[in-house]
């Protein structure tokens, strides 16, 4: 591995570039249900199709360095605001499975999959309320994060979940979709 890309790698870590794009990523996992009209509902920047993804980040540029530009201080701003956003859409659009696990792609990887993973927590808190249950968006919302984190689940770099684990949580994906849709 070269030294650039585990300097990248370390730098999605970095704890403010790490809590910009976690906040980026609840903001699209929770955009459904704000209902805000915004760029961010424009580009699925996480669409499980990485050609989707990678399409979304590159026409979706404006909307990502906006959300940078908003929501996270100045040295996230100047990374990303560089030649460094033309390797994030690589690293954030590529498929975790043909890179080593030192590769940039699995640390932009961690960062989705551990906020798709608490926002999936929260809305199972969040389910409790008939309402919420009985809101076909919400119900959407919840199963699409779901299923990611299942898929998150068989990135073999992240150990994030047991196979026991992941697929008890495919099971109850599936139970949602049959009880709720």
């Amino acid at each position: 591995m070269k030294i650039e890309e585990t300097c990248e790698f370390i730098n999605y870590l970095e704890t403010e570039n790490q809590s910009c794009l976690k906040g980026f990523f609840k903001t699209i996992y929770n955009l459904p249900l704000t209902g805000n009209v915004s760029c961010y509902g424009d580009y699925p920047f996480v669409d499980k199709d990485l050609k989707n993804r990678e399409k979304a980040y590159k026409d979706g540029e404006k909307c990502f360095m906006g959300y940078i530009q908003n929501n996270c201080n100045n040295t996230t701003l100047q990374y990303f605001n560089s030649e460094n956003y033309k390797k994030f859409i690589r690293s954030a659009s590529s498929d975790p499975s043909e890179f080593d696990c030192e590769d940039p792609v699995h640390g932009v990887e961690m960062i989705r999959c551990s906020t798709a993973s608490a926002e999936l927590d929260r809305f199972k808190t969040m389910s409790d309320d008939i309402e919420n249950r009985l809101n076909r968006t919400f119900v959407t919302t919840i199963l699409r994060t779901c299923r990611d984190v299942v898929s998150c689940g068989t990135n073999r770099c992240l150990f994030y979940k047991s196979d026991c684990e992941r697929i008890e949580l495919s099971k109850k994906c599936d139970m949602i979709e049959k009880e709720y849709l």
